[in-house]
């Protein structure tokens, strides 16, 4: 799906040079913060930090005896920077492609997820696949929501069961708590009275506002010498990172001011 949308963004005939200025020089129009944020929020989840350091730290436990020393780390250094890279890039490309394709789809009419209806995202993939181009988005949204709803109690269940001690692995309470994800997450999407779009908005806008948080701890972590040794930081990406922390932190701060001077 990710190879069909960027295939769509690449026929959809929107206007490049405009494009090219807004990645040179973003704006947020009028009313538009929530799905800035919801974007921010769904590229960089922050259980995605507990899920993938939790899968690394027990596969090199599994190899290395338990033991995961500075050689260790050495020998994966190279692999984990072309991991990491290499998902930020295809990450950053496919949100891309999407945003293209979206903005074209609502382009005349103004509309958005909101208020508009996905279908038009449907037939925007019209050209390249037909008749099926709506079998094939919806059964892609199935997809992705299977997936997210794999992976987000999975983390759920090891952040909370290394905060408070129990068994990552196996256990009732690590198995009650990823039920309890998935029955709650269900039980709001199957609501008459909820919008599914609604929901999902939520819930990114929610992720991209705690993620200063994380990443302020993550770069913190990452940045001290005596904690990571060698591996630590560099100068240019220390400020890299503060400065991702600054801008996310400000998008949020300023969400929060509008949401609750409106109340």
């Amino acid at each position: 799906m990710s190879v069909v949308f960027i295939v769509c963004a690449l026929m959809s005939g929107i206007d490049w040079s405009r494009l090219a200025v807004a990645f040179v020089y973003p704006q947020i129009p009028e009313g538009s913060l929530d799905q800035v944020l919801a974007l921010i929020g769904t590229t960089i989840v922050c259980y995605n930090l507990f899920l993938q350091s939790s899968a690394v730290a027990a596969k090199s436990s599994l190899r290395d005896g338990g033991v995961v020393n500075e050689l260790v780390v050495r020998k994966q250094q190279w692999w984990l920077r072309l991991d990491t890279a290499s998902s930020i890039i295809m990450g950053g490309i496919i949100s891309a492609s999407i945003v293209v394709v979206a903005a074209s789809a609502f382009e005349e009419s103004g509309a958005v997820p909101l208020t508009g209806s996905l279908a038009s995202v449907a037939n925007q993939m019209k050209p390249l696949l037909g008749d099926f181009a709506g079998i094939f988005f919806y059964t892609g949204l199935l997809c992705a929501g299977v997936s997210s709803a794999i992976t987000a109690p999975l983390a759920a269940r090891l952040a909370v069961a290394e905060a408070l001690g129990w068994s990552s692995e196996s256990g009732l309470m690590s198995a009650l708590l990823s039920s309890a994800v998935v029955t709650i997450g269900t039980i709001l999407a199957a609501l008459p009275f909820l919008k599914s779009v609604v929901l999902i908005i939520f819930a990114q806008v929610t992720n991209a506002i705690v993620l200063p948080l994380f990443a302020a701890l993550l770069v913190a972590l990452c940045s001290n010498k005596k904690l990571m040794g060698r591996f630590s930081n560099g100068c240019l990406s220390m400020i890299l990172g503060w400065a991702c922390v600054a801008i996310t932190l400000a998008l949020s701060i300023y969400k929060l001011v509008k949401l609750f001077s409106n109340l």
